[in-house]
């Protein structure tokens, strides 16, 4: 059998609205989160929401009225059938008037009962719904605000649930301390790790620098080895050219000494 409303808060079904809450509120603060173990916490958690849906709709008249009428059965066509059947030791054919009553009490059931409680039902839901909706809001509101005050503690409750308080906050302060260490130290390695890579930039242009200062040395050297060089061969060129014209000037002048003696000796001779 399917479990209802009314056996998750424990009552019968026609206990009244305070006894309902107060059945709701002791289920509350018994299934209450604090009090739930790692193992229990998932079905502490089911057990509240069926609470509190058995809360919203049983300690309100028209849902209420809604609930009970779903709760009622409904007949079947063999129920309605088994109403016009004989009854043991009678002589089946023709209306009796036990039959005439059972079939007066189904078609009350089937045209006033049902009906009606549809139409209540109907109307219940959707004849009012600004109404409706303004009172479930104004029931979830004081569900989650009584969920979020909670049962009324002892003192020892009370000052246990203070040090547990005063222990979460502890936990909270000294893990904000924790994270706020951890950002101060990871802008620390950053600050140096941008130092070290602003280092390492100025010590890669440095060397840079040197490289090409290196290369421009060397360029220069060997430009002024190679000027040194075509001056060296510019001057041996021009020494060798001074040397023939000298040995061209000695061999034309000695010729035209040569020349010049020759033509003395003829005259000598001729005279």
């Amino acid at each position: 059998m399917k479990k209802t409303l009314y056996d998750v808060l424990g009552l019968p079904q026609d206990a009244d609205e305070a006894a309902l809450r107060a059945a709701g509120e002791r289920l509350l603060a018994e299934f209450a989160p604090e009090r739930a173990t790692p193992d229990t916490a998932e079905d502490f958690a089911t057990r509240r929401v069926a609470v509190k849906e058995a809360i919203y709709t049983l300690c309100d008249a028209n849902r209420r009225a809604s609930y009970d009428g779903s709760l009622r059965p409904s007949i079947t066509p063999d129920e309605a059938l088994a109403a016009f059947a004989p009854e043991a030791g009678e002589v089946s054919g023709g209306f009796r008037f036990a039959q005439v009553g059972r079939l007066a009490w189904v078609l009350l059931a089937l045209i006033v009962v049902l009906p009606a409680g549809w139409w209540f039902r109907l109307g219940s839901v959707v004849g009012h719904p600004e109404d409706v909706a303004a009172r479930q809001r104004a029931e979830v509101e004081r569900i989650e605000r009584e969920q979020s005050e909670g049962p009324p503690r002892s003192p020892e409750e009370e000052a246990r649930y203070q040090q547990e308080r005063e222990a979460r906050e502890q936990e909270w302060r000294a893990r904000r301390e924790r994270e706020a260490a951890e950002r101060a130290e990871r802008t620390r390695q950053q600050e140096l790790d941008r130092a070290r890579s602003e280092a390492d930039r100025v010590s890669s242009d440095l060397e840079y620098s040197m490289q090409r200062a290196e290369q421009e040395e060397r360029a220069r050297s060997e430009q002024l080895r190679r000027e040194a060089e075509r001056t060296a061969a510019e001057d041996r060129r021009e020494r060798a050219r001074l040397a023939e014209e000298s040995k061209r000037r000695l061999e034309r002048d000695k010729a035209y000494l040569e020349r010049l003696e020759r033509e003395n000796a003829r005259r000598m001779n001729l005279e």
